[in-house]
């Protein structure tokens, strides 16, 4: 269903706190922990310096959990992933490379006075309106101002690859890799991340993976009718096409899909929808 361009914008500083979903902490967020190698129930340390699982280890640093996997612990540099191409015969740490690369090439996100970016915050928030839970939300660029757009009545923990900032709780992890048991929560956001995910298809299935029996996968994309070419981009993997959506989706139920104009272009639209993990599909 295609609908008008939506004037109307939301400041998400605007959204009284007792409206917005509850930040969870790192001693709230334990018991959802696996680690993204083995899915083994992660434990914090006495000293809060680490997680475990058996003789699998995890470092804390200034709070934020670094859940990558194992073979890409030992480049976890001061402010960031440090994988040198040397490493390129290996297929694990190549794709890390090249999506190191692409978190190089500019700014990934839209500043948060854009008057485009408060328009997704506006959509986003409709979308999401009657989530109740945890809301595992993959890509969540600040979690200040993600939470205000799920409501009060969800829990909330943000998941990034960067953590250049210690200011803001988060796990800090991969969308390919999440380092979350098995059906332990009962949301799954990629509000606009899923086309930095160079592996989208293993990214949903992670989500289907951690989603309970019947919970929700809220999506936000851009999806391209022509001139997708990927080749001028900077920071996307991918210029979605609307098959490659709907088929990357077929696990799931689709309940309600929007497209809104985006920018006032004609090639491209922003798709917001709402699909539910349905026992029974393969």
């Amino acid at each position: 269903m295609s609908v008008p361009e939506h004037s109307k914008t939301l400041d998400p500083s605007s959204i009284p706190a007792p409206e917005q979903a509850r930040l969870l902490s790192l001693a709230e967020v334990v018991p959802l922990l696996a680690s993204p190698d083995t899915r083994r129930p992660l434990s914090l340390d006495a000293d809060g310096g680490s997680l475990h699982a058996g003789d699998e280890r995890f470092p804390v640093r200034s709070g934020l959990p670094l859940l990558f996997p194992a073979r890409v612990q030992p480049f976890l540099g001061a402010r960031e992933l440090e994988v040198p191409l040397a490493h390129g015969r290996d297929a694990l740490l190549q794709y890390v490379f090249l999506s190191l690369v692409k978190q190089r090439g500019g700014e990934a996100n839209t500043p948060h006075d854009d008057v485009n970016y408060l328009k997704h915050i506006h959509r986003a928030r409709v979308l999401v309106r009657e989530a109740r839970g945890v809301v595992l939300d993959v890509g969540c660029d600040s979690p200040r101002i993600s939470k205000a757009i799920f409501p009060a009545g969800t829990s909330y923990v943000g998941l990034d690859s960067t953590y250049a900032d210690a200011a803001q709780f988060r796990l800090i992890g991969m969308a390919e890799f999440l380092p979350i048991r098995d059906a332990a929560v009962e949301n799954v956001a990629l509000l606009t991340s899923l086309d930095h995910v160079l592996d989208h298809h293993r990214a949903l299935d992670e989500a289907w993976r951690v989603l309970a029996p019947g919970g929700m996968l809220y999506l936000a994309t851009l999806v391209w009718s022509e001139r997708a070419e990927l080749f001028h981009d900077h920071v996307h993997f991918h210029h979605f096409r609307e098959h490659e959506i709907l088929g990357a989706l077929a696990r799931f139920s689709i309940e309600t899909l929007q497209r809104y104009p985006w920018k006032g272009d004609t090639h491209r639209s922003g798709w917001y929808l709402r699909a539910r993990k349905v026992d029974g599909r393969a």
